[in-house]
């Protein structure tokens, strides 16, 4: 697409070249490691950089926004640091698609192979169990559990029989970079590390592990407690670390020692020869790389640059200082500069909808003075009347105008690229004339003439407000469906309040305390689908309080189905989708059942997926940008870079 603006965009460039050529030189020098001492007769040290690096004509260089705060496998928490972690572990597993692949693994566990099975065995007092909410329980009389047939019970002091899901993992033989073999024992040693109080991450499956045990030397067990049957147990496996190195080191030491949070001994494609604070990491390949006589990896060395300024990126790129921008700090606001730069070969762009998106929710149940026929009329309650909202919006218009057409739009909340998305969903394609019919035959009637619809009990206009945050991009989303309402009668205001406010867990957040009439929402889509954030169970609400949905006390403010919306249908269908076994027909034929519900009754309206953004100088190859890797350098050891 050419943009009518190419003067200003050719101006723009050499703006940007003659920054870049400004910019002062990174000077990169080696900073030594510690040495440490593992238990036992053989003395272990992790390789000492060389003191000097010469430049590489070869060497991919890629600009990031931030540095890593640390490498230490258990305390990385941005994608900046995940970008440097990728080069230097290898990856037991990609997500490439929403589905997994093996790649440090043989294979990927499945129940039809075999190497993932459910046993029946007997539970007594006091056993540790996984209990019919999901929590982590030791079994007393009176608790309520599921048993081994499938059906809820309530224990009574007698052995009982409940299901233990076992899964077995095989490691292929890889290599640290000092060239010792990695072994089952180092991942059993990453799992203590994981399970430890202090040490940071989700402790949810850690939580419901019974045993996590080396059966073979490169083979791992992994136990489920009984009771927990996890849909997504292909991932409990733990990264392997380098026992031999850290063995003598306290948990505390971990997070901040020089040999395992800035040169950690890894298995993957390189090794960090160079770390300068504030400026560059420089990689050079793993003389032990296990896939060394494959061709792995491609390149010569990878220097990670720190460059906090998007316009300096941007022209560091142009010049050739920078072959790779990754996707975390490229806004979609610069859309039309990228294309127009493509176009002109200056870059290339890869784009794919990313697993982030925008979704408007209806105010339905809601809460206290908001509560249906209170403080307000029952705007949606009726599912016509979402459905009207839903044909009043140009969802296509939406992606157009916002993002260039550069992503998906949402006809639920599984992306269409999903291996579990429904075939023939109801549709509510954009239709103003069908969506005002609709409203009429609700009875929300223009009766005075002036333009906006009133309700048919109290006759107050339908003038609502939309919830959002203080981003941009949600203010632009907001005044285009302010637009296309008032095409249907209906009269929008926008209310914008701090994005904290929007994801607080109390009682005084309108959206968690369900005191709104729309919302817009940013939401993710999952490996497995997510239909629990729709179920009556997670409706959000006072915990002192019973949820007349479900009989029992509310989950609490932190609820995630905000809309109120409940359909026993839905839950029973969600509820069988994420406790079937993976990749069975059970599993798929509830999803799709669910989504089929979701879509004729829309608690939440899906608009669009966000763009995900990678640039890349022209000469590189193979940077695969996918929406469900967190970071476009999963496959560093194939990228490829010809100066």
């Amino acid at each position: 697409m050419r943009l009518p603006y190419r003067p200003l965009f050719l101006s723009f460039i050499l703006l940007l070249t003659l920054l870049s050529c400004q910019a002062p030189e990174v000077p990169i020098t080696a900073v030594p490691t510690q040495q440490v001492t593992a238990t036992g007769e053989t003395k272990i040290v992790t390789p000492t950089p060389s003191p000097q690096i010469e430049n590489s004509d070869d060497e991919l260089i890629i600009c990031m926004e931030q540095e890593p705060k640390t490498l230490f496998w258990h305390g990385h928490e941005s994608v900046f640091e995940e970008a440097v972690l990728h080069g230097i572990y290898e990856s037991d597993l990609t997500t490439v698609s929403y589905d997994y692949q093996a790649v440090g693994l043989e294979k990927i566990p499945s129940f039809s192979d075999g190497d993932a099975t459910i046993r029946v065995v007997p539970v007594a007092e006091g056993d540790k169990v996984v209990d019919v909410n999901g929590d982590v329980i030791e079994l007393q009389i009176g608790d309520q559990v599921i048993n081994a047939a499938g059906d809820a019970t309530t224990y009574d002091g007698s052995t009982l029989l409940m299901d233990q899901l076992i899964v077995d993992f095989r490691m292929k033989q890889r290599f640290w970079s000092d060239g010792r073999p990695v072994t089952a024992a180092d991942s059993v040693y990453s799992f203590h590390l994981a399970a430890r109080p202090e040490t940071p991450g989700d402790k949810y499956v850690v939580d419901r592990t019974a045993s996590y045990q080396a059966s073979a030397n490169l083979q791992i067990r992994w136990s489920g407690l009984p009771g927990f049957i996890d849909s997504n147990f292909q991932s409990n496996f733990h990264h392997p670390l380098p026992r031999h190195t850290w063995l003598d080191l306290a948990l505390t030491d971990l997070t901040t020692a020089t040999v395992s949070s800035r040169f950690p001994l890894g298995d993957g494609p390189f090794q960090i020869v160079e770390w300068k604070d504030g400026q560059s990491i420089r990689l050079t390949p793993n003389p032990h790389y296990y896939r060394s006589l494959d061709g792995y990896p491609q390149l010569d060395g990878v220097v990670y640059r720190f460059i906090s300024d998007p316009n300096e990126r941007i022209a560091q790129l142009l010049a050739g200082s920078c072959h790779v921008i990754t996707h975390e700090s490229l806004d979609a606001a610069l859309l039309p500069f990228i294309l127009e730069a493509e176009t002109e070969h200056l870059l290339n762009a890869h784009i794919v909808p990313d697993r982030f998106g925008w979704e408007l929710v209806f105010g339905i149940n809601s809460w206290g003075e908001y509560s249906d026929g209170l403080g307000r009329p029952d705007w949606f309650e009726d599912a016509r009347v979402r459905q009207a909202v839903a044909m009043c919006i140009d969802k296509q218009e939406l992606v157009d105008t916002l993002y260039l057409g550069q992503t998906d739009l949402l006809d639920g909340y599984v992306p269409s690229s999903h291996p579990l998305k429904a075939n023939g969903l109801t549709q509510w394609q954009f239709d103003v004339t069908a969506a005002n019919r609709l409203l009429d035959e609700v009875e929300f009637l223009d009766n005075n003439g002036d333009g906006v619809r009133e309700d048919p009990t109290t006759g107050t206009d339908f003038r609502i407000a939309i919830v959002i945050g203080l981003g941009q991009q949600e203010h632009l989303l907001a005044q285009m469906i302010e637009t296309f309402l008032r095409d249907c009668g209906i009269e929008l205001y926008i209310e914008q309040t701090a994005n904290q406010n929007l994801t607080s867990s109390n009682e005084v957040d309108k959206v968690h305390g369900r005191r709104f009439d729309l919302a817009l929402s940013l939401s993710e889509a999952t490996l497995i689908p997510d239909c629990d954030r729709f179920m009556s169970t997670q409706i959000s609400g006072s915990p002192t309080e019973i949820n007349e949905r479900t009989g029992k006390p509310f989950i609490g403010w932190q609820g995630r189905n905000r809309s109120g919306w409940s359909s026993a249908a839905f839950d029973e269908y969600c509820s069988s989708a994420l406790t079937s076994p993976v990749n069975s027909p059970e599993q798929k034929s509830n999803h799709q059942e669910a989504q089929r519900i979701f879509a004729k009754e829309l608690p939440v309206l899906p608009l669009l997926l966000e763009p995900k953004i990678t640039l890349v100088h022209p000469e590189v190859r193979h940077i695969v940008n996918d929406p469900t890797q967190d970071s476009e350098l999963w496959n560093l050891y194939a990228v490829e870079f010809t100066p």
